[in-house]
């Protein structure tokens, strides 16, 4: 289900398709202009999404946040030495420590160029992916309408009956008879369809019909 100007639409109501719908093997992508605009259940949507994308070009305050979103990574940071003499750094490091730094500073996030993103995916094993990425307009073939779909989801829950589905009864085929044997083994060759009957056999609460008028009697 794709969902696009999320924040125009009531956020509160999505909570369940992030939490129960998942079992309908239902998968959501929205898309919205603030984080701010994800409503009361922000928190609850953010957990539940593992793949983020960002365009930057935000306020200060959400860029901080996409920032601690990407994570840190672990890197070598040593030092150099600056020599006033001849005005060269020396060739020589010092300090080198094994650090972590941010994936993506505040000026990457928010100098991203027209048609680039920042995303962050969780890999097969289970670790963060966070890189650049470029995106594109959808050509117009991609824009034709489709037939609606209709999905059954009741065969997901056995407690539910869908009330619309009406069962089908079996059509009487006279070139597709088939005859009982009775007890004894013998086929009678004279016998009555009863698929389309309403009363009961052997039963003294049985209802009798007169087929030529169409009246219980």
């Amino acid at each position: 289900m794709y969902v696009d100007e999320f924040d125009c639409y009531n956020p509160d109501s999505f909570a369940d398709m992030y939490t129960v719908y998942r079992k309908f093997k239902i998968g959501t992508i929205f898309s919205a202009q603030t984080i701010g605009g994800l409503g009361s259940n922000r928190n609850l949507l953010l957990s539940n999404s593992p793949t983020k994308i960002t365009f930057g070009n935000a306020t200060t305050e959400e860029t901080e946040w996409w920032m601690n979103e990407f994570g840190k990574r672990r890197e070598w940071k040593v030092g150099y030495s600056y020599e006033k003499s001849n005005g060269e750094y020396d060739d020589k490091l010092s300090g080198p420590e094994w650090t972590w730094v941010d994936h993506m500073k505040l000026g990457k996030i928010q100098g991203l160029k027209f048609k680039t993103i920042i995303y962050k995916i969780k890999n097969n094993k289970g670790k963060n992916v966070v890189n650049y990425g470029t995106v594109d307009f959808l050509e117009s073939k991609y824009k034709t309408p489709h037939k609606t779909k209709k999905y059954n989801f009741s065969k997901y829950v056995t407690a539910v009956e869908n009330s619309d589905e009406k069962e089908e009864k079996a059509k009487w085929n006279p070139k597709k008879v088939k005859f009982t044997a009775d007890e004894r083994g013998d086929i009678n060759p004279i016998q009555t369809d009863t698929t389309d009957s309403s009363y009961f056999f052997d039963n003294e609460d049985a209802i009798s019909f007169n087929l030529g008028n169409n009246k219980p009697q």
